[in-house]
């Protein structure tokens, strides 16, 4: 996150980077070892790697958007009631306390059914 891009970057050229594929081949090892075989293994590994990688996009998109709070949470006949009760929670950024959860969720589920097919 302290290299704007770099997550951008990954994601294009992870295949080329000796650590990334290492890291890659201990992801696919750990759900190996719960049990996750050819395509359920590939998609828990990628799963999890995607969402790290995600997490490093959505922190340069905050800093470089500049946002701006004060838009209308309303349009018109649309009065979004769920963003509307939970403005507190979208008002303030909070990107590592829900990626920590974000991440737990996604573990338990990954390593919870031993196979999504």
């Amino acid at each position: 996150m302290d290299v704007p891009g770099l997550s951008r970057l990954v994601l294009i050229r992870w295949f080329e980077l000796p650590s990334l594929l290492d890291t890659v081949e201990a992801l696919l090892d750990v759900f190996h070892r719960v049990g996750l075989e050819g395509f359920d293994l590939v998609a828990a590994a990628n799963s999890l790697f995607s969402y790290v990688l995600s997490r490093g996009e959505l922190e340069e998109a905050v800093r470089a958007s500049g946002v701006r709070r004060s838009l209308p949470w309303e349009n018109g006949d649309t009065p979004r009631p769920l963003l509307n009760s939970l403005r507190g929670e979208y008002e303030v950024a909070r990107l590592d306390e829900h990626f920590d959860f974000g991440l737990e969720l996604l573990l338990s589920g990954l390593l919870g059914h031993g196979g999504a097919r």
